[in-house]
């Protein structure tokens, strides 16, 4: 059964529906982001700063193909990049709510790690 969320951004209120279970293409986007916010992370340099962009675009695609109704507040089909602080917000709660799907524990630790 789908999953109905509520986004706690002022700037983008209202529901969004993750499906649950994921279809294999979902799954496999949302893999593939996860291994690419690790890619960006170097162990060489654990406190070297990470743009919040390069790790919205790895997010991004692994979020909109999970969801499937979008009931955002001047939002219809898409994450939006921009106001940056808001945007980011969103991205980083949509995230981990799709995580929690993926991951079917209600958490957002991947069993794969």
């Amino acid at each position: 059964m789908p999953k109905v969320i509520t986004s706690p951004v002022e700037q983008f209120p209202g529901p969004v529906t993750i499906a649950d279970p994921m279809r294999i293409d979902q799954a496999q986007a949302v893999e593939t982001a996860i291994r690419g916010i690790r890619a960006l992370r170097d162990p060489e340099q654990p406190d070297k700063e990470i743009a919040q962009s390069d790790m919205d675009a790895l997010a991004i695609p692994a979020i909109e193909a999970s969801i499937e109704k979008w009931n955002l507040k001047g939002v219809t089909n898409f994450v939006p990049a921009s106001p940056r602080v808001p945007s980011a917000e969103l991205v980083s709660w949509l995230l981990i709510e799709v995580l929690k799907v993926y991951n079917g524990t209600g958490d957002v630790d991947d069993p794969n790690a």
